[in-house]
């Protein structure tokens, strides 16, 4: 994975050698194309898409519960490469949180529908979940389904590769224009944007194997999406990203929205409600 350390390191060092190592005539743009480099590292620190999503969350966090909705579609590029052809998973999260880290969540996909209860969403501790069938609370801790769900919401974006590397490491939130209201809640749009283009530009001028390597490892991806933040508490409102892995030929669209900000707390079930206990 690439490292800011490592690369502004690599900026030093190039900067230190360049009039020894480069024609006279060349020297300029290969010093203009270092300062792109290091700017680039900056725009990362301040605002990568990573870092904004996993502070945006922590924010949410913080708040007395939300309502929220997630959808995922993944699929192959159709011919033109600009649209999901065929749609290999239609997968719909709509998940209610408290402040004390209850969750009630329900997963839709492959046309079934499952409803569970998680006691310690996102907390600290392992979490306890149940699988909710007919009012009745079965143990499902163990359930594949409910791996996406370790560590709360950054589990989710985690899951779906949301914050790989290609997107967390060289991709910013800049902000923009088209301020709303999501949930009664005024917002700050921000736009996604991957620097891997213009990382590669870099690398066909300063020419690094290792930098090199590490970029490649970020995934020939095109990328694209926003992000909206309250303005108030900078919890994450909205965020959307649409990702083709241009090697594999296949998209992933990616949703998020919150829909109600501060709710009850979740009534957790009564000890007769509950056919198999967590541990």
């Amino acid at each position: 994975m690439i490292t800011f350390r490592k690369i502004v390191i690599v900026a030093g060092l190039l900067l230190l050698i360049l009039p020894a190592c480069i024609p006279t005539g060349d020297v300029s743009d290969t010093v203009q194309t270092v300062d792109k480099a290091v700017s680039m590292l900056q725009d990362l620190e301040k605002r990568s898409t990573g870092q904004t999503v996993t502070d945006g969350l922590d924010a949410l966090n913080d708040q007395n519960g939300y309502t929220a909705t997630v959808h995922l579609q993944q699929g192959a590029l159709d011919a033109s490469g600009a649209v999901i052809g065929t749609v290999e998973r239609d997968i719909v999260i709509s998940l209610t949180a408290d402040a004390a880290t209850h969750a009630v969540i329900q997963v839709t996909q492959d046309n079934q529908t499952k409803d569970y209860f998680i006691d310690g969403f996102g907390g600290p501790s392992p979490a306890r979940a149940y699988r909710v069938q007919d009012g009745r609370y079965t143990c499902a801790s163990d359930e594949a389904d409910l791996r996406q769900f370790d560590g709360g919401l950054a589990g989710v974006f985690d899951h779906y590769g949301v914050t790989a590397a290609g997107v967390r490491v060289l991709s910013v939130a800049k902000k923009s224009t088209g301020d709303t209201s999501i949930a009664d809640r005024k917002t700050t749009r921000y736009d996604l944007e991957s620097l891997i283009p213009d990382a590669l530009a870099i690398l066909d001028t300063v020419d690094n194997e290792e930098l090199q390597q590490q970029v490649k490892q970020a995934g020939n991806v095109d990328y694209s999406g926003e992000l909206y933040l309250d303005k108030d508490t900078q919890a994450l409102m909205s965020f959307s990203t649409t990702v083709d892995d241009l090697d594999a030929g296949r998209r992933v669209e990616f949703t998020f929205t919150i829909t109600q900000w501060g709710i009850s707390d979740i009534t957790a079930p009564s000890e007769d409600m509950i056919v198999e206990p967590c541990s």
